[in-house]
């Protein structure tokens, strides 16, 4: 059991998909980070934050992505279910505006965060 952060631990911030949100605990994803599996393989990170996108088309992500930062995020990860469908591999609930809320990410971040790296799915 991790009783203390370790100092060289990442702070990473998640966004997923609002609509999927409502029927995923989010288990694979937290799993990823605190195991440092998928696409946070040879990371160790904390998880500091887990938002939406703010509902379709990415209503709220901008927003949101600067509450991560603010709350000291230093990676920020897109869900995948936003990419790969919900269940993961499916298609099922596959976000049809992903490219846009990607740019929208990529703009904040160019503007208030360079040096936060952004990671495109989590497990």
């Amino acid at each position: 059991m991790l009783l203390f952060k370790a100092k060289n631990m990442l702070k990473v911030g998640i966004i997923r998909c609002a609509l999927v949100a409502e029927i995923c605990p989010a288990t694979s994803c937290i799993k990823a980070v605190k195991e440092s599996k998928g696409a946070f393989k040879d990371l160790e990170c904390e998880l500091i934050g887990f938002m939406t996108c703010g509902g379709c088309p990415g209503l709220k992500v901008s927003a949101n992505v600067r509450t991560l930062l603010n709350r000291g995020a230093e990676v920020i990860a897109l869900s995948s279910c936003m990419t790969r469908g919900y269940p993961v591999g499916s298609k099922a609930f596959t976000c049809p505006h992903f490219e846009d809320i990607k740019k929208a990410v990529e703009s904040v971040l160019k503007k208030d965060a360079p040096e936060v790296k952004l990671l495109e799915w989590t497990h």
